[in-house]
Parts: C-alpha cells; sequence; structure tokens
C-alpha cells in the first residue's frame, strides 16, 4: 500500500539506507 510505502520511507530516512533502495525492500516484503 501507498502508506506501507511512506513509513518505510520515513524509516529508511532516519536509516544509513537510500530511500530507493527501502521502497524496493518495502515491495519485497509485501
Amino acid at each position: 500500500d501507498e502508506q506501507g510505502e511512506v513509513q518505510w520511507g520515513n524509516f529508511s530516512a532516519q536509516s544509513d539506507k537510500p530511500l530507493e533502495k527501502t521502497r524496493y525492500n518495502a515491495l519485497k516484503f509485501r
């Protein structure tokens, strides 16, 4: 879901991982 991507994006922003990679991982997790 879009909300899920946003949550992952926020988490990534705090983390050292890039947003793109986090979004890709979020899709894999779902």
